[in-house]
């Protein structure tokens, strides 16, 4: 299969050092659930998805979506200034976040009942402004090429993750050593990027206000447009934790949680991987006038050809997987996987694709596209809810993604031949 990513333009070539390292880093929570699920409960994996997914749908946005404009200018200087832009966005909306939480914690608790994270809460500024930091610097360094850094990057995270939930764990923190742990790992992968990278002494010199409000204007369709379409995106995906803890309870949530944890995030850090170096590919191609419907369509049917087979054996024995490696309480986290990957395997091979859409100026229809895409998906899960099975709500849930995802990459290929 490794013959499948040989190209000798490099792009397989550079994934693959994307990949190797954030699949070594993505294999490390995925070797240590085994251990936390025996050192937190469903329901302290419930809380903690609650905590992880308000950070995940907020941190899309953090930045003003404009890291993946960093990649786009021609001068380096502007790109550096572009740099410079989405980091005090940053700032300002981790800022703003901390401030809306003190006013607004009680009411967040109450509507997720999840009354445990309320003190904890006050760390999703922190969150979010680390990862929006890391994002930042993923973009500036994936312009210049530097895969092994990102890697090593990704590696620092999960190490520390890890090492934290365990360590928390073991002294009987619940759900809050899980939380602390990530808010450990965000911060340890945004310091090694900072390290590595030349950015502090780019601030500091060339620094033009005026330059970086030129940017702002240039790119302005990524907060105006981009950033709404990938919040929609993440709400999307994440916000059955969120009725699943309220109408089903934080034990479904947990079990939901586990199931995203150890099958979605793995698709979703190697999709990222390809999808860094997929952008930095098609933009070079497409400034220099070549055919990048040609390039796309053969990366869409070389990720489908790598994904099909692992993905249908994992359907097949994803239940007792699940019991036999993480206790039996969690084989119902087995059966939700079980719905669950068909839809995934679409994301894999569409979401290294999706950068083409704002490449072209087609963001406006691809957020139309992700609002429809999270309404059918409300009314799938909450069918569920309405004939109390949570069950058959992941299963429309996964029937929807798998529909739009279809008719997603169909439209891109379409307006990336329009556009070749």
């Amino acid at each position: 299969m490794l013959k499948l990513f040989r190209n000798r333009s490099g792009f397989f070539k550079d994934s693959l050092t994307l990949i190797s390292g954030m699949s070594l880093a993505q294999s490390i929570p995925f070797l240590i659930s085994p251990i936390l699920t025996r050192l937190y409960s469903p329901d302290e994996f419930g809380a903690y998805a609650i905590y992880a997914a308000l950070t995940g749908v907020l941190a899309v946005i953090v930045t003003g979506r404009y890291e993946p404009a960093i990649l786009l200018p021609e001068s380096q200087k502007d790109a550096e200034h572009v740099t410079v832009l989405a980091i005090m966005i940053t700032f300002l909306v981790s800022v703003t976040s901390l401030v809306l939480i003190i006013f607004l914690n009680h009411e967040i608790v109450t509507a997720f009942n999840v009354p445990e994270i309320s003190s904890f809460l006050y760390l999703v500024p922190f969150s979010l402004l680390f990862i929006g930091l890391t994002q930042t610097y993923t973009y500036y360094l994936n312009r210049s090429k530097k895969y092994g850094t990102i890697s090593t990057a990704k590696l620092t995270q999960t190490t520390t993750l890890a090492g934290g939930q365990i360590g928390f764990g073991y002294f009987g923190l619940s759900s809050s050593g899980l939380i602390l742990g990530t808010v450990l790992g965000s911060a340890a992968g945004w310091l090694h990027l900072k390290i590595k990278s030349k950015l502090a002494r780019i601030s500091k010199k060339n620094f033009s206000p005026d330059v970086i409000r030129k940017m702002a204007r240039r790119y302005e369709n990524f907060p105006k447009i981009n950033a709404p379409h990938a919040f929609t995106n993440s709400l999307s995906s994440r916000f059955p934790v969120f009725f699943l803890s309220s109408f089903f309870g934080s034990s479904i949530a947990g079990f939901f949680s586990l199931s995203t944890q150890v099958s979605l995030q793995p698709v979703k850090v190697v999709a990222a991987a390809i999808g860094q170096v997929f952008s930095r590919t098609i933009s070079e191609k497409y400034n220099q006038g070549e055919n990048i419907h040609q390039f796309t369509r053969q990366t869409v049917l070389r990720l489908a050809a790598i994904a099909i087979i692992p993905f249908i054996a994992v359907i097949i024995i994803a239940p007792g997987l699940f019991e036999i490696i993480f206790g039996s309480e969690w084989r119902i986290a087995g059966e939700y996987t079980q719905v669950l990957l068909p839809s995934y395997f679409m994301v894999f091979i569409v979401s290294p694709t999706v950068f083409i859409p704002a490449m072209l100026g087609k963001q406006k229809k691809a957020f139309i596209i992700e609002l429809i895409y999270l309404a059918l998906r409300f009314s799938a899960i909450m069918v569920g809810v309405v004939l109390n099975t949570a069950y058959l709500a992941l299963i429309l849930y996964s029937v929807t993604g798998i529909c739009v995802q279809l008719y997603l990459i169909n439209w891109i290929l379409r307006i990336s031949k329009e556009n070749s």
